[in-house]
Parts: C-alpha cells; sequence; structure tokens
C-alpha cells in the first residue's frame, strides 16, 4: 500500500487546525485493511512550491516508479497535472521488496498539452 504520506497545502491556520484535530489518530480506514495510524503534523517544509520543487526533480518521478506512488496536484476538488522535472531525476534506490500499485489506485492527470 505504499508510504501513506500526503501533504495538505492549507492557506489559513484554523483550517489547519481543523485538518490536524481531525486526522491525527485516526486509525480505521474504509478503503484499506491497514493498521496505520495517521499522523497529522505541521512540515518542516511549507508552501505550496517548495513541495511541488520537493517532488519535481526527485527519484519518485523516475520511469521506474508505478504511476500510483507519484504526487498527485489538486487545484480545488480538481487533478491536475503535477509540474515536470526541470533537470534530470536521479537514479532510483530499489528496496528488495518495493510496494506494488493495488487494484483502483488514484490515477495520475495526464500531463498537460
Amino acid at each position: 500500500m505504499g508510504l501513506g504520506y500526503a501533504f495538505v497545502n492549507l492557506h489559513d491556520s484554523e483550517q489547519v487546525q481543523l485538518l490536524i484535530q481531525k486526522f491525527d489518530g485516526k486509525r480505521h480506514w474504509s478503503r484499506a485493511s491497514s493498521a496505520k495510524v495517521c499522523q497529522a503534523t505541521l512540515s518542516h517544509m511549507q508552501g505550496l512550491e517548495a513541495n511541488i520543487n520537493r517532488f519535481r526533480n526527485s527519484p519518485i518521478m523516475s520511469d521506474e516508479v508505478e504511476e500510483c506512488f507519484k504526487p498527485l496536484f489538486f487545484v480545488g476538488a480538481k487533478q491536475v497535472p503535477f509540474p515536470e522535472p526541470t533537470k534530470e531525476v536521479p537514479p532510483v534506490l530499489h528496496r528488495p521488496s518495493a510496494p506494488k500499485c493495488w487494484e483502483g489506485s488514484v490515477q495520475r492527470a495526464p500531463p498537460a498539452a
């Protein structure tokens, strides 16, 4: 099922606190039989542009990585293409038992034309 990370860029500090209250400690997931417990905290990296830059040139964007593990980018409720890398993507460091996508994985939006 992957690592289960999500980065949410909110503009309102009240909404940030509501999101943390709602998700921190959540452990019952309707779409997965996972024992994982959500930890919702502020990231050391703040801002949409900083997070895009963190991932757009990372090994996660490599062709070797299955699409279901790559970042998704939403504007409101609409998924939009994640910005393309601006330089050569470094190689993937393989794990002995890399996870696989599961049936029903969210699909990425096609690249911008």
